[in-house]
């Protein structure tokens, strides 16, 4: 679950000597963790940024069961393949972005790009792949059930909180996102029209989204 990541991140963080105050920042998914870990230590986070975050609402879409059952098949799949076999198809662009395959035409220097992939064929980055999909829509519930736990339309209180949502994912993801941004008192809503990999698109974007949750 995202609470015992959360857990995790911050006791690897006190192990470290990386201590408080944070900014918390989390892109996609990474949205949940980055909430979880506010709601769970408000007093040592002092702002907090989304790139096109999930939301609590993700439990309640109908269209993420199936999809995250196709998911986890396919990656599932991955697995039974030889190495060789599954380094070559993501470093030929024939497996898609959305499972963190870069492709060839990606703006990145070749040797980024061909060690992240060798990074995302071995079994362990595969396996913790499945582990994530299967707790994405428990944990998204989880998190809805502590926002309505709070008693408050603000749960995240005063937090500076700055969003920036993809206007490219359309009218229900937008209006998702709006609801995101409404739980602090002290938030900013920025759009661009990248799609949802803002962090690899609009870099830049993100920097500067950065620097005003700062």
């Amino acid at each position: 679950m995202s609470s015992d990541t959360v857990y995790r991140l911050h006791e690897s963080l006190q192990i470290a000597a990386i201590y408080p105050p944070y900014i918390m920042v989390g892109w996609s998914w990474g949205s949940i963790d980055v909430q979880n870990f506010v709601l769970s230590y408000m007093d040592e986070v002092v702002g907090m940024m989304t790139l096109d975050g999930t939301d609590s609402g993700y439990a309640f879409d109908p269209a993420n069961p199936p999809t995250a059952s196709y998911a986890t098949g396919l990656v599932e799949n991955f697995l039974q393949l030889p190495t060789a076999v599954l380094q070559g198809a993501a470093d030929a662009g024939q497996i898609p972005l959305v499972f963190g395959y870069f492709q060839p035409s990606d703006n990145l220097p070749a040797t980024a790009k061909s060690a992240s992939n060798q990074w995302y064929v071995t079994s362990k980055t595969l396996t913790t792949i499945l582990q994530e999909l299967q707790i994405m829509i428990p944990s998204a519930n989880v998190l809805n059930s502590t926002y309505i736990s709070k008693g408050t339309s603000k749960p995240l209180s005063n937090m500076p909180f700055v969003a920036l949502t993809a206007d490219a994912n359309g009218a229900d993801w937008i209006s998702r996102q709006n609801t995101l941004v409404s739980l602090s008192s002290n938030s900013i809503h920025l759009h661009t029209n990248a799609s949802h990999f803002i962090p690899l698109e609009e870099p830049r974007w993100s920097c500067q989204c950065l620097q005003a949750a700062a």
